[in-house]
């Protein structure tokens, strides 16, 4: 096994559903997760339609929104905040996540995308050294958050990346 599957493995390990005992470190995961989970209501998860980027300006240079392209397969990045941007040192807005070098970075980014398809629930990650090459220096924590369309299918995804250093 290379250590590119073996970063993955681990990267995919750390990665957990969020439970009510969830307790996010960052403000901004907080603020995201809060507003989701208002947006939601009564309901398990809420309609995209529902989804207001505008109500979280604050903290909308730290978000992504993904639009499920093949179920469960592939995502297209629809929207990439700034600081997202600035980290990756590319702006992949319009692109496919299978567009990008399967390294152990873009390899966590898919399996938790799916796990939050496929399982119809958000997923988060706890502060971790990044594993994007050459900036592992950085710490990453994220949550990811499913979105429904009008039949009831999650189609869409919210999440939200704070870099530390």
């Amino acid at each position: 096994m290379s250590n590119s599957q073996d970063d993955h493995e681990n990267t995919a390990i750390e990665s957990r559903p969020v439970t009510p005992d969830t307790v996010f470190e960052d403000k901004a995961l907080r603020e995201l997760y809060a507003y989701w989970s208002k947006v939601a209501g009564n309901d398990a998860i809420p309609q995209k339609s529902n989804f207001e980027l505008v109500d979280l300006l604050d903290i909308s240079s730290e978000v992504l929104i993904l639009d499920l392209v093949s179920p469960g397969l592939d995502f297209r990045f629809r929207l990439v905040g700034t600081d997202i941007i600035d980290r990756l040192g590319v702006d992949p807005t319009g692109d496919l996540i299978s567009s990008y070098p399967l390294n152990a970075f873009w390899m966590s980014a898919i399996e938790i995308c799916r796990r939050v398809v496929l399982e119809r629930r958000p997923y988060w990650r706890p502060p971790l050294s990044s594993s994007y090459p050459d900036k592992s220096f950085l710490t990453v924590q994220a949550v990811v958050l499913p979105l429904l369309n009008d039949t009831g299918d999650v189609t869409r995804i919210v999440g939200l990346m704070h870099y530390g250093d």
